[in-house]
């Protein structure tokens, strides 16, 4: 027994480096089919201020909003994503989403880069990979999703990456003297001030990191000149954001909440692992990472030229100073504010920053015990009943999305039913105004393109009653409180003939005018596969002999209201 027992400890390492890789893999090929699958090109929330407003007013000359805050931040570098994304790729959100995903995917090799320097040693080569693998899975982790299905979070991805490839760089510098990768540390230190507010402390961190490395007083100077000019030009016209809170006030009058809601942010990978069972396990996990990084920073200040561990200490320290200032104006939603998905993004990366650092203590030992390795498959393990839920399919999320972007078009105060884009449906209609006038971003879908100037105007192409008749009901039809002007209508179809769905639905009077128009596409489990729809029809049209007419492929199917 005791001449197996290597043969399998090192079966147990080489099993457990086949899981975790296949682990890896399959995060990333799950989250890139939950990426496609919640893929919606209607903008939604911070998109309508942050993404449509902003480039239809810098189309109109108003060139200062490139610099105009959104809430806290300047988010000029995603702006210009915006603005790519636009008048590149027609403001689909696609351009956008592939960003969220390349960004994640260069916050992995960064990661890469420090933990091959933090474990240099070839015995360590499979414990480095395995671990390569869990830092995989981490980084394409779903409990993340908001930040790779919304297009407006590139912005939250560049407040990761930027800052974690600066103070590697500067590392990378402190070992080669190379004045360009020097340069390249402070330009991107500079920029991760565009991404969030957040990323105004990098440059300082970048000053004290150099002083930490012992690079000289000319290149410390350089840096905190650099970041002096920047804070200046961020906080010039710097207006405070209503409606947020205050992290003076919350420190003043709130202190034990700040705390809480800061060590919840931190732990909220921890949050979704433990199936989201309360809020006590974050916040413990919140003060192990503070635990963890405040021994490694101690660690770095005793030997500061141990290889690239000074980036991972001071990206977990940026970290911990952002949920910190998120918590001093976020603690106003409550504490559960702290657990959203979008907040898992910096965590995650943080406590991938902790294993890092624990890695040649865990290398040696593994070397010394390889079945010691299987504890890595503890952490996508947990993740895992997470990652599955990218596989479903929000099609009625995207459905009631395009019947909102409807509204708009149609200028419909549907409060509702907009308020699944926006909160106020005022404020809605009025962004929406440019991009319908010019046909951009999901009011150029051809479904929806122009379709208030088709109200009241007669039906052209075949005659209607050599139309194929269509199969379909009306299931319910109901008043807008906020627009007397429209029913709402709901229902189903398809094309006898062929078997298929229409993709617009128009209602038609007696005499071929148009006085409703409607999408299909939703979920119908008691008929056929999305066949179901819903319409914006005219108040007055509702005593009139009206026709359902489907529209590609056509067909008709007689229609009552009441």
């Amino acid at each position: 027994m005791q001449r197996l027992a290597p043969h399998i400890a090192r079966g147990a390492a080489v099993l457990s480096w086949l899981a975790c890789a296949g682990f890896g893999i399959a995060f990333v090929v799950l989250a890139t089919i939950g990426i496609v699958r919640w893929y919606t090109p209607v903008p939604h929330a911070d998109m309508w201020d942050g993404y449509v407003d902003s480039l239809m007013r810098i189309s109109q000359g108003h060139y200062s909003v490139w610099w105009a805050q959104h809430n806290e931040h300047r988010i000029i570098l995603a702006r210009l994503l915006f603005w790519i994304d636009l008048h590149v790729f027609g403001g689909n959100a696609v351009f956008l989403l592939v960003a969220n995903y390349v960004a994640s995917g260069f916050s992995f090799l960064c990661l890469l880069v420090i933990l091959k320097s933090a474990t240099p040693d070839d015995r360590h080569n499979r414990a480095r990979r395995t671990l390569s693998f869990v830092l995989l899975a981490m980084m394409f982790s779903w409990t993340q999703a908001e930040n790779f299905t919304q297009g407006f979070q590139i912005q939250f991805l560049l407040a990761q990456l930027l800052p974690l490839a600066a103070f590697c760089a500067l590392c990378i510098h402190s070992q080669s003297g190379r004045l360009a990768v020097f340069a390249l540390s402070g330009l991107v230190g500079a920029a991760s001030a565009g991404t969030m507010a957040a990323g105004l402390v990098v440059l300082p961190m970048l000053c004290f990191l150099s002083v930490v490395l012992r690079l000289g007083w000319r290149k410390t100077s350089a840096l905190a000149v650099l970041s002096a000019l920047i804070f200046y030009a961020y906080l010039r016209d710097y207006a405070s954001v209503p409606g947020h809170g205050s992290l003076t006030e919350t420190m003043l009058h709130h202190r034990f909440d700040l705390l809480r809601f800061t060590l919840i942010y931190l732990g909220s990978p921890l949050y979704y692992m433990s199936g989201r069972s309360g809020l006590l396990i974050p916040q413990i996990a919140g003060l192990a990472l503070i635990a963890g990084a405040l021994v490694f920073t101690y660690q770095v200040w005793k030997k500061p030229s141990y290889g690239l561990q000074p980036a991972p200490v001071m990206f977990m320290i940026y970290v911990g100073a952002m949920a910190f200032a998120t918590a001093g104006g976020r603690l106003i939603f409550g504490l559960e504010a702290a657990t959203q998905s979008r907040y898992v993004t910096p965590a995650m990366t943080a406590w991938a920053c902790l294993l890092i650092l624990g890695a040649p203590a865990a290398a040696r030992r593994m070397s010394r015990r390889p079945a010691a390795s299987m504890l890595w498959i503890v952490v996508p393990l947990a993740l895992w009943p997470w990652q599955k839920q990218a596989l479903q399919r929000p099609d009625d999320f995207q459905f009631e999305s395009e019947i909102a972007a409807l509204a708009l078009e149609l200028g419909v105060r549907d409060e509702k039913q907009v308020g699944l884009l926006y909160p106020s449906v005022d404020r809605a209609l009025a962004v929406a105004g440019v991009p319908i006038e010019r046909n951009l971003m999901i009011f150029g879908s051809p479904k929806i393109r122009d379709a208030r100037e088709l109200i009241g105007r007669t039906v052209q192409g075949r005659n209607r009653a050599s139309l194929e008749p269509c199969l379909g009901a009306l299931d319910a039809s109901s008043a807008i409180p906020g627009d007397p002007r429209y029913v709402s209508v709901r229902g189903w179809i398809l094309d006898r003939g062929s078997g298929r769905v229409p993709q617009v639905v128009h209602f038609v009077d007696q005499e071929g005018k148009i006085v409703g128009y409607g999408l299909s596409g939703q979920p119908r489990p008691d008929a056929a596969a999305r066949s179901g729809f819903a319409a914006y029809v005219l108040s007055d049209a509702l005593a009139k002999k009206l026709t359902l007419r489907g529209v590609d492929p056509d067909c008709n199917l007689p229609a009552e209201l009441r």
